[in-house]
C-alpha cells in the first residue's frame, strides 16, 4: 500500500489531503443530515402522537362542556317556559351537541397505540361516555313533560360529565409531561451529537493535517536526496546512486534523466583522460627529441671549434683541414675533404 502511494504521480499526491478534507467533511455534513432527521422524527412523534392525542382530548373535552351547557339551558326552560316548541328545538340542539361528543371520542379511540397510559383513560371515558349520553337523552325526554324528573337526571349525567372532564383533564397533563420529556431528551441527544459532531470536526483536521505533513515528506524527502546526489555528481563523483531510480512518479523520471545524463558525463570525462594522456606522452617524445637535437649541435660545435683551431695552426705538427662542407644531424657529425 504505501508503495503503492509513493509511486504515484506528484499531482495525484497533492490531491490526497484535499480529497481525505473533502470526504471527511461530506461524512460531517451527512452526519449533520441524520441528525437532523432523527431529531425532526421525535417532534413528528411528538406532534403525531401525544400532542395530536392531547389536541382531541381538548376537543372531545370542549364537545361535552358544550352539551353539557345544552343540557343546563334545556332544563332550565323546561322549568321556566311552557312553550313546547321552543323546548323542542332547544332538545334537538343538544340532542346535536351530544353527537359530537360520540365523533370526539371516536377520533380519540383512532390515535390509540403511542402512549399505554392515555389509552387506558380513553378505555375508561368509553362507558362513562356512554351513560352520560344515555342520561343525556332521558333528560331531553322528560324537559317537556316533567323538568322535575328532568332535573334529576340532569344530576346524575352531571357525575358522569365531571369523570368525564377530570379523564380528559388526565389525558391532556399525561400528554404534556410526554411532550415535555420527549423534546427535552430529543434536545439533549441533539446536543450531545453537535458535541460529537465538533469532537469528529476537530479530529478530521487534524488528520487532515497529518496526512498533509505526511504527504509533504513523500514529496520532499526523495527531492532532498536527489539533490544531494547531483550536489555530488556535479562535484565529479560519477560512483554516486542516485536515489529514486526505479520510481514510477516524476522524481523517478528525473532521476532516470540525471541518470543518463551521469552515464555520458563519466563517458565524456573517460575519453577527456584518455585524450589528455596521449597528449602529455606525444608531447614528452617531442621533448626528449628537442633535448637530443640540441645535445647533438652542442658537440658539433666543439668539434667545429677545435678544427678551426688547427685550420689556424694553433696545433703544433698538425695539418689544416680541408673541410669545405659539414653535414649535421641531432647524434653525430661528417667530414668530407
Amino acid at each position: 500500500m504505501l508503495r503503492w502511494l509513493s509511486n504515484l504521480r506528484i499531482r495525484w499526491k497533492i490531491l490526497i489531503a484535499p480529497a481525505f478534507l473533502a470526504l471527511a467533511l461530506l461524512s460531517l455534513g451527512l452526519y449533520a443530515l441524520h441528525i437532523q432527521k432523527a431529531n425532526q422524527a421525535v417532534v413528528d412523534q411528538v406532534t403525531t402522537g401525544v400532542a395530536q392525542q392531547a389536541e382531541l382530548a381538548n376537543a372531545f373535552e370542549t364537545a361535552i362542556w358544550k352539551a353539557n351547557n345544552y343540557l343546563y339551558r334545556l332544563t332550565a326552560t323546561a322549568a321556566n317556559e311552557s312553550d313546547a316548541k321552543k323546548i323542542e328545538a332547544m332538545g334537538k340542539e343538544t340532542a346535536t351537541a351530544l353527537s359530537g361528543i360520540t365523533e370526539k371520542l371516536d377520533a380519540l379511540k383512532a390515535t390509540a397505540g403511542p402512549e399505554e397510559k392515555i389509552d387506558g383513560i380513553v378505555t375508561k371515558m368509553a362507558p362513562l361516555v356512554t351513560n352520560y349520553l344515555k342520561q343525556s337523552k332521558t333528560v331531553i325526554e322528560m324537559s317537556d313533560g316533567d323538568p322535575a324528573s328532568s332535573m334529576m337526571f340532569m344530576a346524575n349525567a352531571q357525575r358522569s360529565f365531571t369523570a368525564l372532564v377530570k379523564l380528559t383533564d388526565e389525558i391532556t397533563e399525561i400528554s404534556s409531561e410526554i411532550r415535555d420529556n420527549r423534546l427535552a431528551g430529543a434536545n439533549a441527544w441533539v446536543e450531545q451529537q453537535q458535541k460529537l459532531l465538533l469532537a469528529i470536526a476537530v479530529i478530521a483536521t487534524i488528520i487532515g493535517c497529518l496526512v498533509s505533513l505526511l504527504v509533504s515528506a513523500w514529496i520532499a524527502r526523495p527531492i532532498r536526496a536527489l539533490t544531494q546526489g547531483m550536489r555530488k555528481l556535479a562535484d565529479g563523483d560519477f560512483d554516486v546512486v542516485l536515489p529514486g531510480l526505479g520510481r514510477k512518479d516524476e522524481i523517478g523520471d528525473i532521476a532516470g534523466a540525471v541518470e543518463t545524463f551521469k552515464v555520458k558525463s563519466a563517458e565524456k570525462a573517460r575519453l577527456e583522460a584518455e585524450a589528455k594522456t596521449e597528449l602529455d606522452r606525444q608531447a614528452g617524445l617531442a621533448e626528449r627529441n628537442v633535448g637530443r637535437e640540441r645535445a647533438g649541435t652542442g658537440h658539433v660545435k666543439q668539434l667545429h671549434g677545435l678544427f678551426l683551431q688547427m685550420n689556424k695552426g694553433g696545433v703544433s705538427g698538425s695539418r689544416a683541414c680541408p673541410c669545405t662542407c659539414m653535414k649535421l644531424d641531432a647524434s653525430a657529425f661528417t667530414c668530407q675533404g
